[in-house]
């Protein structure tokens, strides 16, 4: 198919999203928790006592996630269709 290339950009782009959205949302459970165990868990580690106290809260946390992932949707769209008309545009002296 002609457009297959970027179709499949498309969609390891939008893994990756899926991927990393299901990441910050693990963290998130894990970051603000109050299970007996993650506490122990960041009781014993140095380092990550000091990322806990580096991340913001979990409510502001999550709006940048989603205005992140907003715009590299958008991101994605463009070029795909800017890659998309541009392919179309190069085609079009062969079929006439």
């Amino acid at each position: 198919m002609m457009f297959e290339e970027l179709i499949e950009i498309v969609n390891v782009d939008i893994t990756t999203i899926r991927s990393l959205i299901k990441t910050n949302n693990r963290l998130r459970v894990i970051f603000f928790s109050q299970d007996s165990a993650t506490e122990k868990l960041f009781d014993n580690n140095q380092d990550l006592r000091e990322l806990k106290d580096l991340v913001p809260d979990a409510y502001t946390w999550q709006i940048y996630d989603h205005c992140s992932v907003v715009t590299r949707l958008y991101a994605i769209h463009e070029s795909f269709v800017e890659k998309l008309i541009a392919s179309w545009i190069n085609y079009l002296p062969e079929i006439y």
